[in-house]
């Protein structure tokens, strides 16, 4: 094998690991996205205007409003983070292929 074919590997491996990385991010995000949305699910459900939240190791008293205002900013935090996260996942496909095919065409070169 080649000096480029070997480092086109290289480059292969090195965004094959970016991009478990990057899966791995994209689905605690998501994780956290489906907590948010089933907290405000059961905030909807609650008869009472008086919620706790807790912060650290203490407990505090708020209200419903004020909680689903701070869960839905987080959400929105979590969403814009996500869609960061998809786009770069595109681009390290792309990257990955055109190295993939780069290689392939070299492998075949060198036979």
């Amino acid at each position: 094998m080649n000096k480029e074919a070997e480092e086109t590997l290289a480059n292969i491996q090195l965004q094959n690991q970016q991009m478990q990385v990057v899966m791995m991010q994209k689905q605690a995000l998501e994780i956290q996205a489906r907590e948010i949305e089933n907290a405000l699910s059961e905030i909807e459900k609650l008869k009472s205007e008086d919620i706790f939240k807790t912060i650290g190791p203490i407990v505090v008293k708020t209200d419903k409003k004020t909680i689903k205002k701070d869960l839905s900013d987080e959400k929105e935090d979590i969403d814009v983070k996500l869609k960061a996260m998809e786009k770069h996942e595109k681009a390290l496909r792309e990257k990955m292929q055109e190295n993939q095919k780069k290689f392939q065409n070299l492998l075949s070169e060198g036979e």
